[in-house]
């Protein structure tokens, strides 16, 4: 098949503001070429073994150069019968250089295809709740760079066409944001009280905002320490910020877990797993399991997460068999997220207990005949579990069957703006004081289970 090359759009930061179809793209290629810009986490929709490559190693310049290296590399990846990713910030049609890039595969005969993406202009006027249009006072909006080309005597922005009943998105525009105030002023006739928003890292944990005025606006940026990638938006629209700024109203909350994103909650969630499941370079033990349970040498197969189903039945399929080879044994699961997961491989669990815990799962199977139990687990499991069946009089077998780590490239995250933190595991708690160094001081602590409120203990006594 003659190869393709799909330039997509990431988005403005957040990995979930991917279109659906980028995501889709992402998770197919065999290499994708990054713009430092799109951040690592947007890359956790690629498979495991995708070839990852930063823009940037290309050439740290952002010039003719890089472009050429790169596409040079992305020609010989395509030629070598790969899929490829070309993944830019925000969208590819905005600041982009989307055109230099086009006419390269175009010289080169290679097809391509791009995907759009939302650009950071539209997705920070989205999130302080402020329309870029109005009918009743911004009937237009503008786009502009404060960074032109370099190669240019004279600029393309036309600053005596810019009028006073439009709002201006400037990119790029930390650096000369005084030039470009003061010109608004003096060109443009723009009044000096003219509000402008100004927001940092739009729609990641450090995201950060200010609102100034266009004579004020290069202070306001020095003295706030607002860094690179800022959007700036100018305009009498910037004034319903103040009340229609929904972001701002709502809780912030950092949710360490792995189980699934939650979207219709108090206040906002953001999704910072503090461990990572990694599959194990031999499963060759846990086969063995599987081939004795096939014999009936147990009574009970307990599993403790969704990932031990996932790499259990995984196993097995690659040994040939499937669900028929668990005959008469029976199945326990120690919550409904767990459960859930057997149901998909045509599993429904003899025993689920009512409290989705180590303690409850002991508790329900106080009950239960003595046998014997096999347990696939984690790397980093409590052996507390295993001994408590054993103090029950059960006969306990554990294997692990994944990998629990902590996750490379967590980000920065800007604690004066986040309101809780949800701990799901004393692991979650562990990486994080790894990565952060501390438990941040006013910020609401949660705790799912008692051992993860032991772990914190052990850092926060009066906890």
């Amino acid at each position: 098949m003659k190869g393709i090359v799909y330039i997509v759009g990431s988005g403005p930061g957040d990995k979930n503001l991917i279109t659906v179809k980028g995501a889709k793209i992402l998770a197919q290629c065999d290499v994708v070429v990054y713009d430092y810009l799109c951040g690592t986490d947007v890359l956790e929709h690629c498979k495991e073994e995708c070839e990852k490559i930063c823009a940037e190693s290309f050439s740290r310049n952002h010039s003719g150069d890089r472009i050429t290296k790169m596409y040079k590399f992305i020609i010989s990846k395509v030629k070598e019968g790969k899929k490829v990713v070309r993944l830019k910030g925000g969208d590819p049609s905005i600041f982009a250089r989307l055109t230099e890039e086009e006419k390269i595969l175009l010289e080169n005969k290679i097809e391509y295809r791009v995907i759009p993406g939302v650009t950071a202009g539209l997705a920070c006027a989205s999130y302080y709740g402020i329309s870029l249009t109005s009918r009743h006072n911004s009937p237009k909006v503008s786009f502009i760079t404060a960074h032109e080309s370099q190669e240019k005597s004279i600029s393309f922005i036309e600053w005596n066409k810019i009028g006073t009943n439009e709002t201006l998105v400037i990119y790029m525009g930390v650096e000369k944001i005084k030039e470009v105030s003061e010109n608004l002023i003096k060109i443009s006739k723009l009044s000096p009280n003219t509000p402008v928003l100004a927001i940092s890292n739009i729609s990641k944990l450090n995201q950060k905002h200010i609102i100034s005025s266009l004579d004020n606006i290069h202070l306001d940026v020095t003295n706030h320490n607002i860094k690179p990638p800022t959007i700036f938006i100018v305009g009498d629209i910037v004034k319903d910020e103040e009340i229609l700024n929904w972001y701002k109203r709502q809780k912030k909350i950092i949710f360490t877990g792995i189980s699934e994103e939650r979207f219709f909650e108090e206040g906002i969630i953001f999704h910072i797993p503090m461990v990572k499941i990694v599959p194990l370079d031999d499963y060759s033990e846990l086969k063995m399991y599987i081939t004795r349970v096939s014999k009936g040498e147990f009574d009970w197969i307990v599993f403790c997460s969704r990932y031990g189903v996932l790499y259990f039945f995984k196993s097995l399929l690659e040994m040939g068999f499937d669900s028929r080879t668990l005959g008469s044994v029976k199945i326990s699961a120690i919550g409904m997220s767990t459960a859930n997961a057997l149901k998909n491989h045509g599993i429904i669990p003899d025993l689920v207990p009512q409290n989705e815990s180590s303690e409850g799962l002991l508790e329900a199977f106080r009950n239960v005949p003595r046998g014997r139990i096999f347990m696939p687990r984690s790397d980093l499991s409590d052996k507390g579990l295993g001994n408590g069946f054993k103090n029950l009089g059960f006969e306990v077998e554990e294997c692990i069957a994944y990998r629990n780590i902590m996750p490379q490239g967590l980000p920065d995250i800007e604690f004066s703006l986040i309101d809780e933190i949800i701990f799901t595991s004393p692991s979650t708690i562990r990486n994080f004081i790894k990565r952060y160094n501390k438990i941040p001081e006013n910020v609401n602590i949660r705790c799912i289970g008692p051992k993860t409120e032991n772990e914190l203990r052990k850092i926060l006594p009066n906890f």
